[in-house]
Parts: C-alpha cells; structure tokens; sequence
C-alpha cells in the first residue's frame, strides 16, 4: 500500500502553522515523529502513514525533502534560511493557508504537544531523543523504516510480547510439522 503523501504534507503544514509559521529543516522530523506518538496515546488509528526511518542524527521523515519540495512547488511553503546562532539553517515557511483544515482536532493537539515538548526542552536532540527513548531507532538500521508505536509500550510489557509471539510461532510449527 502507498503512504498518503497529502497527509503526511498536512501533517507537516500543521507544524509550520503552529510553530508561529516557521519551523528551522532539523526540528521538522521531530516533531513530525513526536507529533505521531502524542497522536497515537490520544486517538485511535495514526495520525499518518508516512513513514518514519531511521538516521543517524534521529528520526527522519522518509523522503521528507521530497515532500517539503513538492510543497514548495505547490505554494504551500516557502524554503529560506535563518540564523540559529552563529549558525545558518534551512527554514520552512507558511507561504499560504491551503493546507490548513483537514485534520481531527486529535491531531492539531499532537502537534501542539510536540512542540510545547521540544519548547520545554530546548536543547535535546532528535539523536539524544531517540537514543534514550526510542527502541525502535536503536535497533533498527540507517534508512530502515521504524516501527514508531513499539515505543510506546513499556521494556517489560514489549519483553513479554516478544516471548509470547516466540511461543506462538513455535506452536504454530508444530501444527505444521
């Protein structure tokens, strides 16, 4: 099955939208992931299906320049530069409100979690971030796409299905054998 890139766009239009208007290139795959967890402890199903794949420096939103190209294209948003200290970062930009709407009121929350999230805590990474927290990062490869949700289910609660899914698929085995 395809991912719904239109969603995912929406999905990322929100963030600039309330991030003030603006979100720096390097933010946006964190709060594009965080944005998805927030959405998932709230509301059933997913906020979208894009997916979301390992990099070194944390989450990364799969083929997110594409994505952020089309909708500058589009007119959705504008690429620029901005200062973040000494330094120069890609910026992202609301250029027009086409893309605003569309989504659950769920799903403008968990966006606006996730921001007040990485607001709260300015100077973690996305790596930092997902090496302490994220299962799935940790074990998956660069460029493999992460099974976000497992994270969200505790170590001995994850631990325990994992067994449980041992035991079955070896009882299944033998059914065949």
């Amino acid at each position: 099955m395809v991912p719904n890139a239109e969603r995912a766009k929406r999905v990322i239009f929100e963030i600039v939208r309330q991030n003030g208007g603006a979100v720096a290139r390097p933010k946006l795959p964190t709060l594009f992931w965080l944005a998805h967890l927030y959405y998932s402890k709230a509301a059933r199903g997913f906020l979208s299906d894009w997916p979301i794949v390992k990099a070194p420096t944390g989450p990364e939103i799969g083929q997110g320049d594409q994505l952020l190209d089309e909708m500058v294209l589009a007119g959705n948003l504008t690429r620029g530069h901005a200062p973040v200290g000494p330094f120069i970062e890609a910026c992202y930009r609301q250029a027009d409100k086409s893309l605003v709407g569309g989504l659950r009121p769920e799903a403008e929350t968990a966006v606006q979690e996730a921001i007040q999230f990485l607001g709260q805590n300015p100077t973690i990474s996305a790596g930092d971030l997902a090496r302490a927290r994220s299962r799935s990062w940790r074990d998956a490869r660069d460029g493999e796409e992460l099974d976000i949700y497992s994270d969200l289910i505790p170590d001995r609660g994850y631990e325990e299905q994992g067994r449980d899914l041992e035991e079955m698929r070896k009882a299944y085995e033998n059914l065949l054998a």
